[in-house]
């Protein structure tokens, strides 16, 4: 009796004995079954693409500028006093204007203290705007695309 390969083994029972017999020689047949195993190969190439270039130049324009500034002036007078005093002052503002009172001795058949001038001295200040020629610079970057050097199939 020849056995199916595909049918469970009885106990006892060895592989060979579930073999089927080979009419003519009367020996088993050895029958192979071939397996077959897939396995997964992963490859890398370089596929060329093309690339980019990039170049940046510089840009510059012209612009005026309009600067508001303040400039002080100063204004002196001089004011003769000729006036006896008792002491010496010290310099004083009134307003916008600093007073410095110039003292000398004379002899007179005493010794006197006398108020001779004041220097007056005033601040003004002014404001007017000035134009000022500016050159700005800026920097841009100029993109180019590159064809690949080998050319490529569409499935790639």
């Amino acid at each position: 009796m020849t056995a199916r390969y595909d049918e469970p083994r009885p106990p006892g029972v060895a592989g060979d004995e579930l073999r089927p017999l080979d009419t003519r020689e009367g020996r088993i047949a050895e029958d192979r079954l071939a397996l077959v195993e897939e396995r997964p190969v992963i490859e890398r190439r370089v596929v060329d693409r093309g690339g980019i270039r990039i170049r940046t130049h510089t840009e510059s324009r012209e612009e005026t500028l309009r600067v508001p500034l303040e400039d002080t002036a100063v204004e002196m007078e001089r004011v003769p006093i000729e006036r006896v005093v008792e002491t010496m002052e010290a310099p004083r503002e009134e307003g916008d204007v600093t007073i410095i009172p110039i003292y000398e001795e004379r002899l007179i058949y005493e010794t006197k203290l006398v108020l001779v001038e004041e220097v007056r001295i005033r601040r003004l200040t002014r404001r007017h705007e000035v134009e000022v020629p500016v050159t700005l610079r800026r920097q841009v970057a100029d993109v180019e695309r590159l064809p690949p050097e080998t050319p490529t199939t569409p499935s790639e």
